[in-house]
């Protein structure tokens, strides 16, 4: 069992830095990836993941690289827990040894849309935190009966995702991200006069984020455009305890219910959720789909945490629940 306290946080961290290098730089930022990576090594290993772990290790490697670190600092930090665990656990330590993440780049964005120009124009606008041009060029698409889901997955989810890459390259603060973020939550809000006029005619379908995380751009998109698409969808956003979640599928009985996670570390409780799901006497047996960079980055991830199916983006959504309507 991987334990946590102070204590294994410093044990790991005089292996990683036993000389005290940099201490003003690196002790703060290192005690706090030392428990960032603990915290994905042991869903990783509960969950028997090893891509779990390769995959956040090559993210923090390229984070620490951007942020003036040496250019090796995950791998040290790799092999420091290697040390850490030889003697403390070695089946945390086998895992270790096969998790090897050596050579592996984490992959960056590319844009594969269709509306090039509309997405950096509005991609310069928020940076420039132009807000009413920025809102413009999403509303002039509109006025051009561009369709809604084009303007969502050509030009506003692919922003969040260049946002939240120059965020990891240290181009951009947290608060750009949030920033970002808000402005397409508003013009995302208006468009609900037209997403929310249309006929119900596929079924019910409940859609939230699990975990206390606030990850939710992405599913919120999806609810909307199953909306217009003839679903009565049920939208929970972001932090929502289990047990609403619980209360609400079982009250409402929905055809389809869509979790989505971002951060790893919630992928116990999505078990555990969709497990309790099941429990429940509802009539339609939903269909449990899951989504999320994780279930991107794994295709049979959606199989550990007993998901009937993954999707790797709204028009693959779109696409596979197709069969259920």
């Amino acid at each position: 069992m991987i334990e946590f306290n102070e204590t294994v946080y410093r044990d790991i961290l005089n292996i990683y830095n036993p000389e005290n290098k940099h201490k003003d730089k690196l002790n703060k930022k290192s005690i706090q990836d030392v428990k960032y990576t603990l915290e994905f090594l042991k869903i990783a290993y509960e969950l028997n993941k090893e891509s779990i772990y390769i995959n956040y290790m090559s993210w923090l490697g390229l984070l620490l690289e951007n942020l003036g670190f040496p250019k090796n600092s995950a791998e040290h930090l790799h092999e420091s827990l290697s040390i850490y665990f030889k003697t403390k656990d070695e089946d945390v330590y086998s895992f270790l040894k096969n998790a090897s993440f050596k050579g592996i780049k984490y992959n960056r964005f590319k844009y594969e849309g269709k509306y090039k120009e509309e997405y950096k124009n509005y991609l310069s606008h928020i940076l420039n935190r132009n807000k009413p041009k920025a809102i413009k060029t999403i509303m002039d698409m509109k006025d051009q009966d561009i369709p809604i889901i084009d303007i969502y997955t050509s030009v506003l989810q692919p922003t969040m995702y260049k946002v939240g890459q120059l965020w990891h390259e240290n181009k951009i603060s947290v608060a750009m991200e949030h920033y970002a973020t808000v402005i397409t939550q508003y013009i995302m809000s208006l468009f609900y006069s037209t997403l929310f006029s249309n006929t119900h005619n596929k079924g019910k379908l409940i859609s939230c984020v699990v975990g206390n995380e606030l990850h939710e751009l992405g599913i919120r998109m999806i609810s909307d455009i199953f909306e217009q698409d003839g679903w009565d969808t049920t939208f929970l956003g972001s932090n929502i305890p289990p047990a609403e979640v619980l209360r609400m599928v079982k009250s409402i009985e929905p055809r389809i219910i869509a979790l989505s996670l971002t951060m790893p570390e919630h992928l116990s409780e999505l078990k555990t959720l969709i497990s309790d799901i099941r429990k429940l006497e509802v009539t339609t047996n939903p269909i449990i789909f899951v989504g999320g960079r994780p279930f991107i980055l794994d295709e049979t991830l959606y199989e550990t945490v007993n998901a009937d199916d993954y999707a790797l983006d709204i028009e693959d959504f779109l696409k596979k629940v197709k069969q259920f309507e």
